[in-house]
């Protein structure tokens, strides 16, 4: 279902860098050429994910915003093991620490 709704969602993706870009410059590797990030314009590297709750994560955003679909539409609610079956991530560790930080990034903290 999800695959089908949000088959754009890597161009999608793509619409975030133009607004970036207005405060800072890709990152290319002189060696191979590959871009590795953004630059702000003191010097600092940046990426798109940081301060998020994707930051330093090696999972594909697909994968993620997948996962989010799937914990914000289920009734029962998710458990790791099941968003492990459906995602198909390679492992139970994996799985739990998607739903961990989704679950933080939910929680309203005035309640």
């Amino acid at each position: 279902m999800f695959g089908r709704k949000f088959s754009d969602c890597q161009e999608r993706a793509q619409g975030i860098a133009p607004k970036l870009a207005l405060v800072a410059r890709r990152s290319v590797c002189p060696h191979c050429g590959e871009t590795t990030g953004w630059v702000l314009p003191d010097g600092r590297r940046v990426s798109v994910t940081a301060g998020t709750i994707f930051h330093r994560t090696r999972t594909p955003l697909t994968v993620w915003f997948e996962a989010t679909w799937l914990v914000t539409t289920r009734k029962q609610g998710a458990n790791a093991l099941g968003l492990q079956r459906v995602l198909g991530v390679g492992s139970h560790q994996t799985a739990w620490s998607i739903l961990h930080r989704l679950r933080t990034a939910m929680f309203a903290s005035g309640r």
